[in-house]
Parts: structure tokens; sequence; C-alpha cells
């Protein structure tokens, strides 16, 4: 008894795409967005001496996503070094000096100084001050978005 042929081609095509599912699967299976992050030491003393005075951060991402890296201070205060940055799947390294985006600092009174409404300057970028900081990596992308988070120490700056 001979199969019709549009029963022998789904039948094939149906075929063919479990084996694609699974291979897919067992080719490249699902993964964490961030697949690594951390810096390689967890603290510098950004004092121009020659000694830790930087450290390198590195990531890997495993698909396409816009990537933060921030600081934020014990106090909760927000330090911004790098802000929604396209990064296809690889590894990233980049060295950090303490140095990030411009930010005010307020005094004891809560009145921000080096603001450019004062000093009809603009901060640009500023050196983090003493203190632990927890960091955060944060990859989004259109279908998810994933953090790691880790803590590290400015001292002598």
């Amino acid at each position: 008894m001979r199969l019709p042929i549009w029963l022998t081609s789904i039948s094939a095509l149906v075929g063919l795409a479990i084996v694609f599912a699974i291979g897919s699967f067992f080719l490249q299976p699902p993964t964490e967005l961030i697949l690594s992050a951390g810096f390689s030491s967890e603290t510098i003393t950004p004092n121009a001496d020659g000694d830790n005075d930087i450290t390198q951060f590195s990531y890997e991402i495993a698909r396409n996503a816009q990537v933060t890296i921030e600081f934020e201070s014990e106090s909760g205060e927000i330090f911004t070094f790098r802000d929604a940055q396209q990064r296809t799947p690889r590894d990233y390294s980049v060295l950090f000096s303490g140095v990030v985006d411009g930010y005010l600092i307020a005094d004891d009174s809560n009145v921000l100084t080096l603001d450019n409404a004062t000093t009809g300057m603009q901060v640009e970028r500023r050196l983090m001050p003493d203190g632990v900081y927890t960091w955060r990596l944060i990859a989004e992308n259109a279908d998810e978005s994933e953090v790691a988070t880790g803590t590290f120490t400015i001292a002598d700056s």
C-alpha cells in the first residue's frame, strides 16, 4: 500500500521541525543574558601613586542588549559609568579608575555645589568619593532584562 504524497511530505516536515528544535536546544541551550560580570580587584586607591589606581571590569553577554553599569553608595546615591550602551554577544572589559559621569555634591546644608547655575560650568566627569559601593550591570533587550551585582571599595581618592 502506498501513502499519499501529501501525507509523506507533511510527515517529513514535522519530523524535520522536531529534529531542528531538539538539535538547536542541544547545540545552543537557553542561557542567561549576563553570563559573567565582575572586577579584577574589589578595591582601588585612585590617588595616582601607581598602586591599585585602576581595576578592570569584565562581563559577557549572550545576546544583543543595552548595557548600563552603575554604582550605588551606602547612602543610596547612584553613579553612572555606562548608560544604555548597545552591545552584541561577546566578552567585554573596561578599565575603571573611579571616574564616572558628572554629578553634584550636597554639602551639610543640602546645598548642591559645582552646579552649572553657580559656576557657569557643567561637570561632565568626576572621581567618586571614598566608600563601599554596590555595582550593577544591567542588560536589557526587547524580550528580557537581567541584573548582576557585587561590591567594591574606593579608598584614598
